[in-house]
């Protein structure tokens, strides 16, 4: 029975992958180790959505080749981002996403596995199971502890802060810990209904990783709910790299899907997971409908810029009057349905007067929570090349500006300003 070590990067996806993964090594008679050093192989799901995260990922590269004699494979999306800067320092075997899913028998090659097959194996549902390092319950909490002491905005104000940060913005559906990467409570079922994406976001390098739509089958996605009802859970998660995409690939769509699921009878409440704009504006009359139900409780949309002259450089859905509408709308059927967002300030060409336009509709819109990010340049992609750049010193001032704007609006902010990582921010309404 061959040891093996497994480590995941803390987005949800990945975590849900890492189950997967657990399971399957499991079913095929791997014993699973809870440190690497007791491993004879070390397989690391890295991820490499910015600049900061891609440096991390590669330095824990280094110190698994450098430091463990085991056999080490790395997955995820750093394979396929940064393969150049990968190859430097290691030259073992390597796959991604996109591989995959368009051939889940190289998952088995790179095991040798001939019994369970990785196709068979379920989807996980939880991103929470203890199988990479620091994600108990107990480390996680000294986790946020330690990122709190190191970060340069709350170094003096630790311990004012902290009581009040833990107290007010922690629960099972914190942006907080979701901003961390850091798990939490098994209470929310994660359905996964397709991956990959249709979009080409022009700052984007996560979809050289996904590559294009894949959806699950519509009664494995209908046959995945009820399970979860089955074993009593009552929060659900509609998860997905595009969910709005959903069904494109095989003569269906989401709301039909929806629609099939809220037939279902029992007391349970849904999340809706990066449903994109576009998907938003050309669903909206058949969500309106969904809504009513009542069984949607939250829509997390990203809506990454409120100008559209900055959406079309960005190449995404660029009619923002039609997205303002499409979530007033939704906000008029069903007042209580929470509101999830994000937005990239400082996009290159951005003005200040742009960015103002973007607060407004954060105001007008009332988003119960969402991120803030300062644009961040990623090497090979249409954004790099775009000119003129937002200054650094202005895009930390844009931020910070925001936070000030949100806490007039009532919003509680978490903001993380550290040297060579994007500054951001984290909004939210009271639970």
């Amino acid at each position: 029975m061959k040891k093996i070590y497994v480590d995941v990067c803390r987005c949800e996806l990945s975590l849900l992958e890492g189950e997967k993964l657990i399971s399957y090594l499991k079913k095929n008679e791997y014993k699973i180790v809870k440190k690497p050093k007791d491993a004879e192989i070390i397989i690391y799901i890295a991820c490499a959505a910015f600049n900061a995260i891609e440096r991390n990922s590669l330095m824990k590269v280094k110190n698994y080749v450098k430091n463990y004699n085991a056999e080490l494979i790395v997955a995820g999306c750093l394979p396929a981002i940064a393969p150049e800067k990968l190859k430097e320092i290691f030259n073992g075997k390597t796959t991604c996403v996109k591989e995959i899913l368009a051939n889940p028998e190289k998952m088995d090659d790179l095991f040798h596995v001939n019994k369970y097959k990785y196709d068979s194996i379920k989807d996980g549902n939880f991103v929470c199971r203890d199988f990479s390092p620091g994600v108990s319950s107990k480390k996680s909490v000294e986790e946020i502890k330690n990122f709190f002491k190191k970060s340069i905005l709350l170094n003096k104000n630790y311990f004012r802060v902290k009581n009040h940060i833990l107290k007010n913005l922690y629960g099972d559906r914190s942006l907080v810990l979701r901003s961390l990467f850091i798990t939490v409570t098994p209470k929310l079922y994660h359905i996964t209904i397709c991956r990959g994406c249709l979009g080409n976001c022009s700052y984007c390098v996560i979809k050289k990783a996904i590559g294009g739509l894949k959806s699950k089958p519509f009664n494995q996605c209908i046959n995945d709910f009820k399970e979860g009802l089955s074993l009593g859970y009552k929060n659900f998660v509609i998860n997905a790299d595009d969910s709005g995409a959903y069904g494109l690939d095989i003569g269906t769509n989401l709301p039909a899907l929806l629609n099939e699921i809220i037939k279902i009878p029992g007391d349970y409440e849904i999340e809706i997971r990066n449903l994109h704009p576009q998907w938003l504006v050309k669903y909206i009359d058949d969500l309106e409908d969904i809504i009513k139900s009542k069984k949607i409780k939250l829509i997390d949309c990203h809506i990454q810029s409120g100008v559209s002259r900055i959406l079309k450089l960005m190449r995404r859905y660029s009619d923002i009057d039609k997205i303002e509408d499409a979530f007033l709308r939704l906000r008029k059927i069903y007042p209580d349905l929470k509101l999830y967002t994000s937005y990239i300030t400082g996009f290159p060409t951005e003005t200040d007067e742009e960015f103002k336009k973007i607060m407004e509709l954060f105001k007008k819109i009332s988003f119960n929570s969402g991120f803030i990010f300062a644009f961040n340049c990623r090497y090979a992609t249409d954004a790099e090349h775009i000119e003129p750049k937002v200054p650094e010193k202005e895009l930390y001032n844009r931020v910070v500006s925001a936070e000030k704007i949100l806490k007039k609006a009532k919003y509680k902010i978490f903001r993380v300003s550290q040297p060579n990582q994007p500054h951001f921010l984290i909004f939210n309404r009271r639970y």
